[in-house]
């Protein structure tokens, strides 16, 4: 996370898994330092609102909190019945105001500060999926925002948006559009409005979407479908510029706030790989980045005659070889 262009923190946990960390750079990412290391719990997320304030989830209900830009660090719980609950998606509104995500297998909170992090209370809550039932939000001051919300076997589409006006006292729906292919089983991973009217949601599961809307979700223009799996994060560092990063390292640029969007390419060369080899029965074929384009793929044996013939739409190809 950027709060400017030079300072801005990443969180993850160590090389062996065993603590988690806060590094922060404040030379615009040429070097990271130490801010926190964690026993037992990998941070998962971080938001600044500014250079001094902002928050970190990690499991176990916490979450993390700095008003001098890290170089000091509390932590608080948000208190559910639940113990083990990852805080999975976060967002420092203001130097006060925020929002997290926290969920489990079976259940699912969306909580608020209001002092910048030290208390937090529960505003919303599901625990009727097996699987997280709010999966990402988006607000745009203290009281006006976006989650995005999952509901198995929802028709038209799995996914939907809540909006709020008044800081997560209610709550209205927003339902999409039928779409083709397998879209309507994804997942919204990610969401960015400038606004209460302008706004993009991505996502994914077994085909990849991006989505506009410049009437607060009444309409929605395809900005991407299917050109791969998921799309997991969304930054913008403008209004205009933005990023979308997905399934191995595929990776989408905006610069006209989300209207239209380019193919990033990857610096890892695209090889085929084939394996086991050598093979007796069957062999898998996997071309690890696909891109915007889906490749075409043939296979000939060694006299000429053709074994296989198609669009990889997954990253890899089993051929049987009897």
């Amino acid at each position: 996370f950027r709060s400017d262009a030079s300072r801005g923190c990443v969180v993850g946990d160590d090389a062996t898994g065993t603590y988690g960390q806060i590094l922060r750079t404040t030379d615009g990412g040429n070097s990271y330092g130490f801010q926190l290391n964690l026993g037992a719990w990998p941070f998962i997320t971080v938001s600044f609102s500014d250079s001094l304030h902002g928050i970190a989830g990690t499991n176990n209900r916490m979450i993390y909190y700095t008003s001098n830009g890290g170089t000091s660090w509390d932590s608080s719980r948000v208190h559910v019945a639940t113990a083990y609950m990852q805080a999975k998606k976060i967002q420092m509104v203001d130097n006060s105001n925020g929002y997290a995500i926290l969920s489990n297998v079976y259940n699912t909170v969306l909580a608020k500060t209001t002092d910048g992090g030290q208390t937090w209370s529960v505003i919303k809550t599901d625990t009727t999926q097996f699987t997280a039932a709010y999966t990402a939000l988006s607000f745009v001051d203290a009281q006006h925002g976006y989650i995005a919300a999952f509901t198995f076997n929802h028709t038209p589409n799995n996914f939907s948006l809540l909006k709020t006006s008044d800081g997560g006292t209610s709550w209205t729906k927003i339902q999409f559009p039928s779409y083709p292919g397998n879209i309507n089983s994804s997942v919204i991973n990610t969401l960015h409005f400038t606004d209460m009217q302008h706004g993009l949601v991505a996502g994914g599961g077994s085909e990849s979407f991006i989505l506009y809307t410049a009437d607060g979700g009444s309409t929605w223009s395809t900005e991407e479908m299917g050109t791969t799996v998921s799309w997991y994060t969304m930054k913008f560092s403008d209004p205009l510029t933005g990023y979308a990063a997905g399934w191995d390292g595929d990776m989408v640029k905006t610069t006209n706030g989300g209207v239209g969007i380019s193919e990033i390419q990857s610096d890892r060369k695209n090889e085929l790989l084939l394996y086991p080899n050598p093979a007796n029965e069957s062999v898998i074929i996997a071309y690890p980045v696909l891109g915007m384009t889906k490749p075409e793929l043939k296979v000939f044996d060694m006299m000429g005659k053709k074994m296989y013939s198609g669009v990889m739409a997954d990253s890899q190809v089993s051929l049987g070889l009897m």
